[in-house]
């Protein structure tokens, strides 16, 4: 126990005239039996945190923690020592100003900003309908029953079968293993850029949140303006510094789209607005794949039979001649004359919609 003398200890006893202990004290070549009793008392800590995991799933999910959950520190900042990446803890309560507090390493009650943590949300295990079904437990019996038969004919099954290859995950680029993640679609692409803005955009005036370490606005307060120029295919976003009163302009980037890419403003405001923070601009962003079709508010642009190089906007009403687009002032035009270079004003969610039914 940690109040038991240690071996390797030195122990100095004085004795008074009567042979009595008057005090007695212990050296400790190693460190003190105090720092000694703290490690111990450390390490059991971290004994009962893993034993509360055990035979648990988790999945970590990144949003703000109540108070019961557990949380895992993914991204500490300054800890003063309380706690450190990979450490899990339970939230205590939510002070008056919005910030999980817990109890730290050194037993003190200790806050993490949002952006330090991930919440373990825990899956139960669901059991299988299969393994109560009568039907399901008299076919296992059947196959174990009659297992040396089935081997010998699971190769003549296998030729008459032939499944399909398996999509690779990964890839080989300069030498190195990369995993192969789906391509998304436009549509996907358009709604992750729009998404992305709104959260950069609540990051500028978030007091708990901020961008990553070492970028330009880092812990700075900040918003965005931007100026959409559809004539020129370009999105310009102005980053304003806020301090009091004053938002004087800081940063600026523009985003030009490319004349072989089909414009749409909200992709071309995630790269502006991530090139003027300082931010990496995702692949997603630049290499978006190009609409196949035009759907209703695209803008096209003739290239060939009447009207070359004129602009018309596809209306929502189709066209009564086949392989033909309906214009919205009133004509039609052959899909092969069009060359689609706008879609910002396509409702992607509502064509997804239509086709699915």
């Amino acid at each position: 126990m940690c109040g038991s003398l240690l071996s390797g200890s030195i122990h100095n006893v004085r004795r008074g005239a009567d042979g009595k202990s008057l005090r007695k004290s212990v050296r400790y070549p190693f460190g003190s039996r105090h720092t000694k009793c703290k490690a111990r008392k450390k390490r059991q800590i971290k004994r009962r945190r893993r034993l509360l995991m055990v035979n648990v799933n988790y999945r970590e999910v990144k949003r703000k923690a109540a108070v019961g959950e557990r949380i895992k520190i993914v991204a500490a900042g300054y800890t003063g020592g309380h706690y450190e990446n990979g450490d899990v803890f339970t939230i205590t309560r939510i002070d008056h100003d919005g910030y999980t507090r817990f109890m730290g390493r050194k037993d003190y009650e200790f806050l993490a900003h949002d952006r330090e943590y991930v919440v373990l949300e825990p899956i139960t295990a669901v059991a299988s309908p299969l393994s109560v079904d009568p039907l399901y437990a008299a076919f296992r019996q059947f196959v174990v029953d009659n297992a040396a038969a089935i081997r010998a004919i699971l190769p003549e099954l296998e030729s008459q079968v032939s499944p399909p290859s398996p999509a690779p995950l990964f890839t080989v680029t300069d030498g190195k293993l990369a995993p192969i993640t789906p391509k998304l679609t436009r549509a996907q692409v358009i709604a992750k850029a729009t998404a992305d803005v709104a959260e950069l955009l609540r990051i500028g005036g978030d007091s708990s949140s901020d961008l990553p370490e070492g970028t330009p606005f880092e812990n700075t307060f900040y918003k965005a303006e931007f100026h959409v120029n559809r004539d020129k295919r370009a999105v310009t976003a102005l980053i304003r510094y806020v301090y009091g009163d004053t938002a004087e302009v800081r940063a600026k980037a523009i985003a030009k789209c490319s004349p072989a890419d089909v414009f749409h403003a909200e992709i071309g405001k995630a790269i502006a607005l991530r090139k003027a923070l300082g931010l990496a601009v995702p692949t997603e962003y630049t290499d978006a794949p190009q609409p196949e079709k035009a759907y209703a508010g695209a803008v096209i642009r003739k290239v060939s039979g009447a009207y070359v190089g004129e602009t018309r906007v596809i209306a929502s009403r189709p066209s009564p001649y086949p392989a033909s687009y309906g214009l919205t002032n009133g004509m039609n035009t052959a899909i092969i004359n069009c060359a689609i270079i706008d879609d910002t004003d396509v409702d992607y969610g509502a064509v997804e919609a239509k086709e699915a039914a």
